[in-house]
C-alpha cells in the first residue's frame, strides 16, 4: 500500500523502481525463489481481480463518466479525490479477507489436491493480470493506427490527435531549443509518457532479474539471449508491463515445476 500511495503522490516512474530496487536487495524470493517462500493463501489469490476491479475499476470508471445534469463538475472533483487513493482501498480489502479467512485455513494440509488448487488460483490472477495489460496496450495501438488507415471513422477534429506520432510521441527533455508546450494536455502527455516508459521500464528489469534468478535455480543457468528476445517481443505486442507479468507467470511455474521434479526424485529414489 506504501509504495502505491507513493505512486499516486510521487509518480509511477518514482514509486515502480524504487519498489522494485528494495525488493531485489531485500527479498529472499529476489536470489532463491522457492515454492513455500512463494506461496499466496489462495483466498488472496482467489479473491484478487475481484477486489482489484472493485477497488480501481469502480472508481476509476467514475471519472470518464460524461458531464450531464446529474454529473457536474463538482461531482468529478469528489470522483477524482475517491479515485486517488485506490491502492489503499485493494490493500486493506485483502487484509480484510486474509484476517478473516484466516482462522479457517491455517489448520489446512498441503496435499496434491490443494497444490493444484493453488496452481490454478494463481494461473487465474496471472492471467487476469496479463489480459489487462495486454488489452490496454493493444487497444491503444489499434485505435491509433486505425487514425491512420480509416480516419473517416473517426471525428476529424480528433483524428490528427490520434496519430500513432502524437499518441506515442517521446519528447526528449534535453533537445535544444527546449519544446515549448501547446496546452496543458500537451504538457500532461509529454509527462505522463515518461512517467510510463521509466516506470515499466523499472519493472520489466525486476521481472527479468527475478525470471533469470529463477532459470538459475532451476537449471543452473540463464539463456540470457534468448530471454531477452523473448522480452522484446512481448514488449512489442503486449507492452514491457505485460511482458514482465508473463515473465513473473513463467518464474512461478518454473520454481513450482522444479518441487515436483524434487518430489518425484525423492519418491524414485
Amino acid at each position: 500500500m506504501i509504495f502505491g500511495l507513493t505512486a499516486q503522490v510521487l509518480t509511477f516512474a518514482f514509486a515502480a523502481p524504487l519498489y522494485c530496487f528494495f525488493h531485489l536487495i531485500t527479498s529472499r524470493t529476489a536470489k532463491n525463489p522457492t515454492p513455500d517462500t512463494l506461496r499466496i493463501p489462495r483466498s488472496i489469490t482467489n479473491t484478487l481481480p475481484l477486489v482489484f476491479i472493485l477497488g480501481y475499476m469502480v472508481p476509476t470508471q467514475l471519472l470518464i463518466l460524461p458531464i450531464s445534469e446529474h454529473i457536474t463538475f463538482d461531482l468529478k472533483q469528489i470522483f477524482i479525490a475517491i479515485w486517488q487513493p485506490w491502492p489503499a482501498y485493494i490493500s486493506i480489502i485483502l487484509t480484510l479477507i486474509y484476517t478473516i479467512t484466516t482462522p479457517f485455513t491455517s489448520s489446512d494440509r498441503t496435499t496434491p489436491a490443494s497444490e493444484r488448487k493453488n496452481l490454478s488460483s494463481l494461473r487465474w490472477v496471472y492471467a487476469f493480470a496479463f489480459g489487462n495489460t495486454a488489452l490496454t496496450h493493444l487497444i491503444s495501438w489499434i485505435v491509433s493506427l486505425a487514425s491512420v488507415l480509416v480516419p473517416d471513422i473517426f471525428n476529424p477534429e480528433v483524428v490528427d490527435y490520434l496519430h500513432p506520432g502524437r499518441v506515442f510521441e517521446v519528447p526528449i527533455p534535453w533537445e535544444e531549443p527546449v519544446r515549448t508546450v501547446a496546452s496543458v494536455g500537451h504538457g500532461v502527455h509529454a509527462f505522463l509518457r515518461w512517467d510510463y516508459i521509466i516506470g515499466s521500464l523499472g519493472v520489466l528489469v525486476w521481472a527479468v532479474s527475478l525470471h533469470g534468478a529463477a532459470q538459475r535455480g532451476v537449471y543452473g543457468s540463464v539463456g540470457w539471449l534468448w530471454l531477452l528476445w523473448k522480452v522484446g517481443l512481448l514488449s512489442v505486442f503486449v507492452g514491457p508491463v505485460g511482458a514482465a507479468v508473463e515473465l513473473m507467470w513463467e518464474r512461478e511455474e518454473l520454481v513450482l515445476a522444479k518441487r515436483g521434479l524434487t518430489e518425484s526424485g525423492k519418491k524414485d529414489s
